[in-house]
């Protein structure tokens, strides 16, 4: 009995070694990437009309587009953040839009030879992106 306790011991501390050695000289992972869908704009309205120059909100508000941080066409940008975005006015008056920008989740990081899922790495998928900069619209709604 004491035999088997002591063999037991002695492979139960050479695993231990052994993945210990591992972790340290970078080939054993214990953490993996947990993916958590979450929503980035803290009061996001919806855009029912985008087009070059103006965005038009739910709540009646025009927005006046002076620049577009765009990566296609507004409405092309619009799908993309699903008709929803954040609007932020400074006390100058200024305005900057944020839109919902579901991104890639590079698994480099926690990429090893072996890996032991035991700590997970919280990665959030979407991220608050500037779409645009602008100025309330004055007059007729275009």
């Amino acid at each position: 009995m004491k035999r088997i306790l002591s063999n037991t011991l002695g492979a139960l501390l050479l695993i231990g070694g052994l993945i210990a050695a591992g972790i340290l000289t970078g080939l054993v992972g214990i953490h993996y990437p947990r993916v958590t869908e979450n929503e980035p704009l803290n009061n996001p309205i919806i855009v029912l009309k985008a087009d070059n120059d103006h965005l038009h909100l739910e709540d009646g508000r025009v927005i006046q587009i002076d620049y577009w941080n765009l990566r296609g066409t507004p409405s092309t940008l619009m799908n993309i953040t699903k008709h929803r975005v954040e609007v932020h006015q400074d006390s100058s008056g200024a305005i900057t839009v944020y839109g919902n920008e579901k991104g890639w989740i590079c698994g480099t990081p926690w990429a090893k030879l072996i890996t032991i899922p035991i700590i997970p790495d919280n990665v959030y998928r979407n991220r608050k992106q500037f779409l645009a900069e602008g100025s309330i619209h004055d007059g007729d709604p275009p």
